[in-house]
Parts: structure tokens; C-alpha cells; sequence
């Protein structure tokens, strides 16, 4: 998930979460409170499953090369970390 908003359902059903799943979050997303990201690491704190990450100076569509909020070194961090999972789950 990038920039994931809109996460009630998310830290409400969370444990229906089948598959390994990775966050990933920008410090300056004006759409993502820093209590919300709190919430979610709280939430999964304890499943190894889920993993979620935070970019500093990133804010919202940081990966998205379109966009005026493209960041270039997080949205390379973040690509390499959702192929490592992608890998991990299906293979090389």
C-alpha cells in the first residue's frame, strides 16, 4: 500500500489480512496523521507479515514520477521494498 488513506477498515479487520503486505508512508503526507501511522504500527506491531515503512521528506504520491511530490530516492526504496516481498511470496 502507498500512501495508504482511509485506514479504519484496515486497523478494524486487520487480522483478515491474509498475505504479506507492506506500507509505505510519507512523513509530510498531508492525507496520513502521524497518529493514524502510530495506530498502524501499534496495530501490527506483533505480525510479521505486515511491515510498514516511513519516508522522510515524502509526502503524499512520493513514488509517482507524474506527480509534483515525486521523490526519487524514497519512491527507489520503496520499489525495492515491495519487489522484495512480491520475491519473498512468489519467487525470483
Amino acid at each position: 500500500a502507498y500512501y495508504p488513506v482511509g485506514l479504519q477498515r484496515v486497523l478494524t479487520d486487520g487480522d483478515e489480512i491474509p498475505v504479506p503486505t507492506v506500507f509505505h508512508i510519507g512523513t509530510e503526507d498531508p492525507f496520513m496523521g502521524q497518529d493514524e501511522v502510530k495506530a498502524l504500527t501499534a496495530r501490527f506491531a506483533d505480525n510479521h507479515q505486515i511491515e510498514i515503512y516511513s519516508y522522510p521528506e515524502a509526502g503524499h504520491a512520493f513514488a509517482n514520477p507524474g506527480r509534483d511530490t515525486y521523490r526519487k530516492p524514497p519512491a527507489d526504496m520503496a520499489y525495492s521494498r515491495s519487489l522484495a516481498v512480491l520475491r519473498k511470496v512468489l519467487g525470483p
